[in-house]
């Protein structure tokens, strides 16, 4: 087989899983587990190995351009001017490698930049003039159509549990996939348009369709808007091509979208994302625009950039707001990281582009006139919606971009030429494109893996894998920082200081510097604890975990009025746009609360009362808005998490509401309407236990049963809960099936003993139907609606006899939970 024909395979292959395998970052290395035998597994699906995914993704084109490098004379080079601005790119983001404090990151993002630009040039080399585009194209939409395929079989089976479900389709969150589905529409369409046969235009069409409703699916505000600059951009550039109302026909999938719109809108209560769009405009636009102003402000405090891939590191330093992975805008993104220069790189090559592509394509062919709209409308949707997202951060849609940028040129008479390059000169450029990205992507995939497989034996307890994995590890020839972070949190042989400090010497973070402030002052060495938490703060002059910490040194070495200032500059906080419009608002942060406790401990009244009486708002304010996202991600007895929020935390807090509360001189209502609200968490706190209880049976019970139960409730919904007796689905007799009602308790007591009444009738817990006794919880909200969950005897794993184990283990739980209340 011919080196074109090899090459021209593995284009079409990398353009069809872009979108499949390219829709996850490298977001925090601490928390990737990688156990044996799922290597397969994370690669297509998990997000543990998303360097490995890039890799695999960019080999595609990468091993094509190097093949044609290695083994052609005469190579098909884009026009010199495109060349000419992808080259000074590159310039600069190499040079930001050199002024970058994270040299592991800059180095892996310049790498995957990299292949960007040689996914554009194997392009150009694969696919020649005539059915290469087209095929080309066909592989991208087809990628595209599965993932939104996979999206709306997502959105199907979570309808259920939530009807205005926002679907992922094995993307990092819904807004970068609306931007890979932009990248496929218009494509799509174009070839619906283009296709000859009735069959291949209605397939086109339907592809075309199911990516829109996915689309749609997204809710992604910005992914509309610049859906209505593609469609425009398709009008125009296929009118002018045209001189048809074709284009307009093409667009038939849109209705489609609209149409599906409305009947999903009809059936949804509350609205969608869509049409309450004042519910997150502050999140959405507000939070947005912040990280732009931060943004900009480091484009300008240092000119020369920060270094790619810094921006989740730097962007909290001009203290707007809290540290953000991207910057929700490619151009400012790369004018922080790269220098101002660098999006405007990017625009002389789209410029260039567009100028070069342009020309001649009239005297083309008819179809790929019309393809060659579909790969424009789709270039200027990208780039409005990386107005308002950093699209080309995710490997995914940056490869396919510059992919697509290929494509045009190859849909255009005069957009490459053959030239004969030098051997000298094709060297210089393999080494530079394919081999330096390759190699790049290799050596940190491959330690990602490592660093994961490692934390994974950890939490398996696997002492053996541990300790051959942590020798890995170290030896490996490269230090990193991220690396020393794991080691340093496993804590082998007593290391963790110096791995700690290892950590922040070499990948500075805000995370990296607290937790080697907290291994100094358990240490008590507080003097160097303060200054890696100052180091911490430079970064994120308001981060309050980090202020919190720093407290406890001042507390530590009894420094009063250090730790007075702290608490006023803490509580200053609440008034910034830092805690107003933060990345997460479902999750209210209670440091402040804890400073203004400890504030009221130091005042006279009436100063005393009003701190205390803020302190029980915040408090009052986390568990109506924090508490119910924590609450169906509590799995087990240790618990889930959202956010970092576990029930850990909830019962942390509530126990400080409580002492915050008792100490609060105020009016009686004042105090009894914050007594509400503790009574309601502690209730549904131990309704989440008991359920808890019945997972420590049998711990298979599926995560969306426990979803489905308590996943739409809220403090203030619960009117009634039943405990469902024994049940036989075989049984026509009404008594078959026996609620033990227990209505909504005014307290905590309340409600335990009317679970033990319930569970001491224990024939009923016995006695089984055929060997189908299920029991379960019924809960009836306020509007009379039912939320029931069974659980057969198959989940209990037992038959017959399972009644009595049950019970005791019901009973020795209600004895603990009195004992703890008691000691209230």
């Amino acid at each position: 087989m011919k080196i074109e024909k090899i090459c021209l395979i593995l284009v079409l292959l990398g353009l069809a899983i872009a979108p499949l395998l390219g829709g996850q970052l490298s977001v925090d290395p601490l928390v990737n587990k990688l156990a044996d035998g799922e290597v397969f597994r994370a690669l297509y699906t998990g997000p543990e190995l998303p360097i490995l995914q890039h890799l695999i993704i960019g080999s595609f084109f990468l091993i094509p351009l190097g093949l044609f490098l290695a083994f052609r004379r005469v190579i098909p080079t884009p026009y010199w001017r495109i060349m000419a601005s992808v080259s000074w790119l590159s310039i600069l983001l190499l040079f930001s490698l050199s002024v970058s404090d994270f040299k592991a990151a800059s180095a892996v993002s310049v790498a995957e930049w990299g292949c960007y630009a040689g996914a554009l040039y194997a392009i150009v080399v694969s696919l020649g003039r005539n059915r290469g585009p087209r095929l080309a194209l066909s592989a991208l939409a087809i990628g595209v159509i599965l993932v939104g395929l996979i999206g709306i079989l997502e959105y199907r089976d979570n309808r259920p549990i939530d009807p205005n479900w926002r679907i992922f389709a094995g993307w990092i969150n819904p807004n970068a996939l609306a931007g890979m589905l932009l990248l496929g529409l218009f494509p799509a369409i174009s070839l619906s348009q283009s296709a000859e046969e009735r069959l291949e235009k209605l397939l086109w069409g339907v592809g075309a369709s199911l990516i829109a409703m996915a689309l749609l699916l997204t809710q992604s505000k910005g992914g509309f808007l610049a859906l209505g600059t593609g469609v425009v951009a398709w009008l125009i550039v296929g009118g002018i091509q045209t001189r048809s109302i074709k284009p307009l026909i093409g667009l038939t999938p849109l209705l489609v979208m609209v149409v599906f719109g409305f009947a999903l809108s009809a059936t949804q209560k509350q609205g969608s994302r869509l049409t309450n769009s004042k519910a997150t405009e502050v999140q959405s636009t507000g939070f947005r625009t912040l990280l732009w102003k931060s943004a900009a402000d480091l484009a300008l405090e240092r000119p020369t950039g920060w270094g790619m891939g810094t921006f989740r590191y730097q962007s909290s330093r001009p203290g707007r707001n809290t540290p953000t992975q991207l910057a929700h805008n490619s151009w400012l993104q790369l004018a922080a990281e790269a220098s101002p220069l660098a999006p405007f790189c990017m625009l002389a090559i789209l410029g260039v582009w567009f100028r070069r592509t342009w020309q001649g394509l009239k005297n083309h062919y008819a179809t790929h006139q019309t393809m060659y709209a579909g790969v424009s409308a789709a270039i200027v949707a990208s780039c409005a919606h990386n107005m308002v997202d950093s699209d080309w951060y995710q490997f995914g849609i940056g490869i396919s971009f510059f992919a697509l940028l290929g494509i045009g040129i190859q849909l255009c008479p005069d957009g490459s030429a053959p030239e004969i390059v030098p051997k000298p000169l094709r060297l210089v450029g393999l080494s530079l494109t394919a081999g330096l990205s390759f190699l790049t992507l290799l050596y940190f995939g491959i330690t990602e893996g490592m660093r994961a497989r490692v934390a994974g034996d950890a939490a398996l307890q696997k002492v053996e894998e541990l300790s051959a994995g942590i020798g890995t590890l170290r030896g490996l020839p490269i230090p990193e920082g991220d690396n020393y972070a794991v080691l340093a949190r496993l804590n082998p042989s007593g290391t963790d200081l110096l791995d700690a400090q290892r950590s922040a010497e070499l990948t500075p973070s805000i995370k990296n510097y607290r937790f080697l402030a907290a291994t100094l002052i358990q240490r008590e060495k507080y003097a160097p604890a303060e200054s890696a938490l100052n180091a911490a703060l430079r970064l994120d002059p308001n981060n309050l975990s980090t202020l919190k910490l720093l407290f406890q040194v001042f507390e530590k070495q009894d420094h009063p009025d250090e730790m007075r200032k702290l608490a006023e500059r803490v509580i200053a906080i609440e008034d910034k746009s830092y805690f107003k419009v933060r990345s997460i608002p479902e999750v209210i942060p209670t440091e402040i609360a804890e400073f203004r406790v400890y504030l009221a401990s130091q005042e006279p009244e009436p100063r005393k009362t009003e701190l205390l009486l803020a302190a029980c708002k915040t408090y009052q304010s986390y568990f109506e808005t924090t508490w119910p996202y924590v609450r169906p991600y509590v799995k087990t007895d240790t618990g889930g998490n959202y956010a970092g929020e576990s029930m850990k935390s909830v019962q942390e807090n509530l126990t400080s509401f409580r002492a915050a509360l008792s100490n609060l001189k105020s009016a009686p209502e004042v105090i009894a309407g914050f007594q509400g609200v503790i009574d309601n968490v502690r209730l549904l706190s131990a309704i989440l236990m008991s359920l808890v209880v019945w997972q420590n049976v049998r711990p298979t019970v599926p995560n969306h049963v426990v979803r489905k139960l308590f996943g739409g409730l809220n403090s203030f919904e619960i009117k009634e809960m039943r405990l469902v007796g024994p049940y036989s689905p075989r049984k026509t007799n009404p008594q078959a099936d026996r609620y033990y009602a227990i209505r909504k308790p005014e307290n905590i007591r309340q409600l335990l003993h009317s679970l033990q009444n319930a569970i001491s009738e224990r024939g009923d817990w016995e006695r089984t139907y055929e060997g189908d006794t299920i029991l379960g919880v019924q809960v009836i909200q306020n509007d009379g609606k039912i939320i029931e969950t069974r659980f057969s005897s198959d989940y209990l794993g037992q038959t017959g006899g399972y009644g009595e184990d049950f019970a005791n283990k019901m009973k020795r739980f209600i004895s603990e939970s009195k004992r703890g209340i008691n000691h209230d």
